[in-house]
Formats: structure tokens, sequence, C-alpha cells
């Protein structure tokens, strides 16, 4: 399993763990608005677990993105969002900050955890749907439509309930709603994980054989494993995408998408999708672009006088900033420092003589 998933993960179920822990008492539930008594765990580990209870959306939202996003990493920056969201969870709703904290300061924390948590919500189903129509691994597609259903209803349910019953006494029914709802997203990331398995999920089999060496006339020839056998793509496939391009270069064009390219070579998206993820091993519809485009590119800045803009404008990209990160993420080395480095190597540039 990625390294960047084990923490979100294991944090996530911590939290839904404190949650079912923090809620069985009413006044311990994190989101009612009555200052709870600290729980039968002593002050410390209360105070933990309750911390635990106010960050389960951001911890939920890491895992989404480790899940679906092949380049995200984990950073000190990241634990900045859980922690506080936490805080302010503790000073706005659990009674913690009565002592020291005005009651404006308590208002004014519970007003910004709540808008938090609406913009975590929607951050998630955002999260679930960006780069849906790119990914090119099937388990995971079909996760990404379950998980958004799933958030969906349950985002939908609690919205309508708490602008209901807003104000009125409902005991033990808010909190249960949210541990079922959380839990139910949890199970069924573990049925999703059961029934593919987590690497099939994650595509770990791409991400272990990493990317095809460039140039991508050698990922486009016959492939040196047999295909798989779900793979339904007619034989012909695989020879017009190698001239959509090696000859015809579709990958220059700005903005092109899976079924763009899928459409232009007369076939399904289901069938390109196949062929791309694997035959050719990428799990990306973005990463294959970048492939090819970066194949260009690299070539052209050693060859080539172009500015480093008029050569990235020319292989497909926008901006600047695009392909500035995406080189960098590739090869290592700013297309500037690739420019020198391989006109070095070329004995473009001669290097200097030491004087004896």
């Amino acid at each position: 399993v990625r390294r960047a998933l084990r923490f979100p993960l294991a944090a996530f179920v911590t939290n839904l763990l404190a949650y079912l822990l923090c809620s069985a008492p009413p006044e311990l539930n994190p989101l009612a608005m009555s200052p709870p008594a600290l729980m039968p765990f002593g002050g410390t580990l209360g105070l933990f677990l309750l911390a635990f209870c106010m960050a389960g959306l951001p911890f939920l939202w890491l895992s989404l993105r480790a899940l679906f996003d092949d380049g995200f990493e984990i950073s000190a920056l990241l634990f900045w969002l859980p922690a506080g969201v936490a805080a302010l969870g503790l000073v706005g709703h659990s009674g913690v900050a009565d002592g020291f904290a005005t009651p404006a300061v308590r208002f004014g924390a519970r007003q910004l955890f709540d808008l938090l948590q609406a913009v975590l919500v929607a951050a998630l189903l955002w999260e679930v749907a960006r780069g849906w129509r790119d990914d090119l691994v099937e388990p995971r597609r079909r996760a990404r439509r379950w998980v958004a259903l799933g958030l969906g209803v349950y985002a939908g349910v609690v919205v309508v309930l708490e602008w209901t019953l807003k104000d009125v006494p409902i005991g033990r029914a808010l909190p249960s709603l949210h541990v079922a709802g959380m839990g139910g997203v949890a199970l069924l990331l573990a049925g999703l994980s059961a029934r593919y398995g987590l690497g099939e999920l994650l595509g770990m089999e791409q991400l272990q054989a990493g990317h095809p060496a460039i140039p991508p006339a050698a990922i486009l020839a016959e492939p040196t494993q047999p295909a798989s056998a779900t793979l339904a793509a007619p034989p012909k496939l695989q020879g017009l995408l190698t001239a959509a391009m090696q000859t015809d270069h579709l990958y220059r064009q700005e903005g092109l998408s899976l079924a763009t390219l899928a459409q232009k070579l007369n076939t399904t998206d289901a069938n390109l999708r196949a062929l791309i993820n694997q035959r050719l091993g990428f799990r990306n519809f973005n990463d294959f672009l970048h492939h090819h485009r970066l194949a260009e590119a690299s070539q052209r800045l050693v060859a080539e006088e172009l500015p480093i803009l008029s050569i990235a404008l020319g292989c497909g990209y926008g901006s600047i900033g695009p392909f500035n990160r995406a080189f960098k993420q590739r090869f290592g080395a700013t297309p500037s420092e690739f420019r020198v480095a391989g006109k070095l190597k070329a004995g473009q540039i001669p290097t200097a003589k030491v004087a004896s």
C-alpha cells in the first residue's frame, strides 16, 4: 500500500472508534451544543479522543486524496488541517474552553467549525469526482462512483436533518447518524478493497512497473506481456493509437480528453481505457499525455533553440507552469537544467579548459 495512504486511513479508522466512544452518552457528543463531562476515561485521554472525533472529515478527505490521486504525498503542512479543525471543534462545541474563552470566541469558533465541515463535505465530493474521466483503473473508477453516492446520501440527510431539527432536542439521533454515515463510507471502502484487493483498486501493478521509458515508440510496440483477458479492444486499436500519437501527434492538442481521442479512433471510451491501462501501463490519461508531450519536449529542448515556452505550447501545454511541474517530476530537473545538461552531453556547449 502506498505510504501516503497508510496514515490517513489509520487516522480515519481511529476517528471512527473515538467517535463511537464519545457519542455513547448524549453529553459527550462532539457536535452537540451542551458541554461534555470529558468522559470516564480521564481528562487527558478524554480530550485526545474528543479531538479525534472533531477531525473525522479532514482524515477522510486525506484518505480519499491518497486513494484517488496517484501523485499525492503526505507532507507536514497537511497535519495542520485536522489539527486546526479539531481545535476549533474543541473550543466551539465541547465546552473545553469555557474557562478561558469568551462567549463571542466560542460562538465564532463554533460557526467557523460548522462552515469548515460543510466545505470539507464539498471537498470530499470534489475529490471523488475530480479526475474520474481520466482514471484508467476500472476498479478505482467503480469505487469513485460508489463513494460519491455514499457521501452524497450521507451529506444530504445530515443537512436536511440539521436544518429541520435546528434547536430541537434530539438526544442521540444526530451522533448516531454521523457514526452510521461515516462508518458506512468506511465499510464501503473496506468492501471495495475486499472485492478487488487494495492493490488492484489502487492500480499497484502499474505503480510498481512505473511509467514506460521514453521515447514513446517503445511503449507502442508489441507488448512484452500478453494482454489481460478482459481487454476488449480490437487488435487494430493499438496500431491506430500508435499512428495517432507518433504520426498525427494528437497529444499536441491542448485539453485533449480520452473521450475525444476515442471518438477520433472510432472506438469506445472503455476500449481505449483498457488499452492504455492494461497494455501500456498507465493509470491516468493525463499521465499518458504527459508521457508523449514530455518525450517530444525533451528532444526539442536539446535539438532546438526555441524558447522553452514555445516548446511547451507546441507540445500541447496551455501554459509554462504545468509544463515545468510535469517536466521536473518526470526528469528530476527543470527544462532549463535539462537543456544545458543535454547540450553538454552532446558536445554542443564546450566545457571550459582548466589552465595548467
